[in-house]
């Protein structure tokens, strides 16, 4: 678990970012959710619209880096240029990379990617290279985006309005918990961060997806979250049966459902607050087509028959 430890005069420092996570960030980690396939139900119709607009010399990007590896420290940049992000990994000096790569247990699988592991110059400018192939896909997207951070950042300012610090905390994400005077996130990194006069900056992402990300630098402390409404990101796709019948939403669900899966797990994978999965799987349980069970604490969900065969047929069987 990650602490972040308050004092009084931190609590007023708390502030919700003017706009999203930079691009930079925002387009390294959507290169690995393209080839997630357990993302599926949030971003398929964006992943149908960006593939045709990826150029062939992006290719090396998706040689580098496991789609559910680590990620080194290198790679997260805070700035919306892609020239300055070519200029920052050219700039690493070769020690921090290896500890970096070190640091996230990085394995490399091609020989490609051991020559980047390495830190060889000539092999970092063709991932950079490739990394600025695949922005101008991606830049198409940069636009829907900030829309949908905005979007969610008017929404926290309201949840601030009317429930205050711990209200706003526990709207994040199903993993963050106030427990004052510190801040609590399931997380596999298990530091304790004492902000000492820093600000917290809360930051809608919307493709770091698996949930909420720390980075403490020496003036300030960003905390990113899913976005509120991943699922709508892309727009809709032609021919899903299932979104037509259900809705993007309750399609979602249900899709993630198939392996079993518990109301706070739901939440966490498909970027939506506990309270709507609660009323998606009421609706869907009325309906027959997933049954609930409490198990422990937690309340799990999994498909009927019914919604076997509507899952996987893509319609509701004729009776």
């Amino acid at each position: 678990m990650l602490r972040i430890v308050f004092d009084m005069a931190d609590l007023a420092r708390v502030q919700l970012s003017p706009a999203g996570v930079t691009l930079a960030i925002e387009a390294f980690y959507s290169s690995l959710a393209l080839r997630q396939r357990t993302v599926a139900p949030l971003f398929g119709d964006w992943r149908r619209q960006l593939r045709p607009l990826v150029p062939a010399r992006a290719k090396p990007l998706f040689e580098v880096f496991d789609p559910y590896g680590p990620v080194p420290m290198f790679m997260v940049k805070r700035t919306d240029s892609a020239e300055v992000f070519t200029d920052h990994l050219l700039s690493v000096p070769r020690e921090r990379w290896r500890a970096d790569l070190a640091e996230a247990g990085y394995a490399a699988r091609t020989a490609f990617a051991h020559r980047v592991a390495s830190g060889e110059f000539a092999a970092r400018r063709e991932l950079a290279d490739a990394i600025a192939a695949y922005r101008t896909g991606f830049d198409a997207f940069v636009q829907p985006m900030r829309a949908l951070a905005e979007a969610d950042l008017a929404h926290r300012g309201a949840v601030l309005g009317r429930d205050g610090l711990a209200g706003l905390f526990g709207s994040l994400h199903p993993a963050v918990r106030w427990r004052a005077p510190v801040l609590e996130i399931g997380h596999r990194d298990k530091r304790e961060i004492v902000l000492g006069g820093r600000t917290l900056c809360l930051v809608p992402a919307v493709f770091l997806w698996r949930g909420p990300q720390v980075l403490a630098e020496s003036s300030i402390v960003f905390l990113t979250y899913p976005v509120q409404g991943a699922l709508g990101f892309g727009g809709a796709a032609d021919g899903d049966p299932l979104e037509e019948l259900l809705g993007r939403t309750r399609a979602a669900v249900l899709r993630a459902v198939r392996r079993g899966r518990s109301t706070g797990e739901l939440a966490e994978l498909l970027g939506i607050s506990p309270a709507s999965v609660s009323y998606q799987t009421a609706v869907l349980r009325r309906a027959g087509l997933i049954g609930t069970r409490r198990v422990g604490r937690a309340v799990c969900h999994q498909l009927t028959a019914l919604g076997r065969q509507t899952v996987y047929a893509g319609q509701v069987p004729v009776r």
